[in-house]
């Protein structure tokens, strides 16, 4: 049951593009948005609470955040093409998801394991925060974007440190 909720976020990533990129539907974007972070809250919830969490879905919930952050900023690149500062903002956080992803997966093959930390947690609600403002005031949302950013990159330095200890202490 849980990985339906990480297996509907994917889904909905592609329905936001379509939607921002094809419609300029923002209202209905911003429902989806909301819908996918409380899809991400509900696979955990309903896996732990079931106590049904499995290696694979350790992965598709990670991975389908992954996606759908990239997904938010390929439709930020559509719908603000003309913006050079929006532009650079959704290629600084695609590159952080491609370094997270490639550095997850790296981790699986030294058997690494990490958790995610509150502030990860924190780093990437206020970046679905700022993805929200900026699709409905996009003056105050690019500000609250650009912090979101910082803070977004201070989180995978945090992670990147956590790994490097977890590998050290494995050797």
């Amino acid at each position: 049951m849980a990985n339906l909720f990480s297996f509907s976020r994917i889904l909905l990533a592609v329905l936001f593009v379509y939607l921002v990129a094809k419609t300029n539907a923002i209202s209905a974007s911003i429902a989806i948005m909301v819908i996918a972070a409380l899809t991400d809250y509900l696979d955990g919830y309903v896996a732990r609470k079931q106590e049904k969490i499995s290696s694979f879905g350790a992965i598709l919930d990670p991975a389908a955040d992954r996606i759908f952050v990239v997904c938010v900023c390929l439709a930020i690149f559509i719908k603000y093409w003309q913006n050079p500062y929006l532009k650079l903002a959704a290629l600084i956080i695609i590159t952080r998801e491609l370094i997270i992803g490639i550095g997850f997966l790296w981790m699986r093959t030294k058997s690494v394991k990490m958790e995610v930390t509150q502030f990860g947690k924190i780093s990437t609600a206020l970046l679905f925060i700022s993805f929200v403002v900026l699709f409905v005031l996009p003056n105050i949302g690019i500000y609250l974007l650009f912090l979101a950013i910082f803070v977004y990159i201070i989180a995978a330095l945090d992670y990147g440190q956590r790994i490097l200890q977890e590998i050290d202490e494995k050797n």
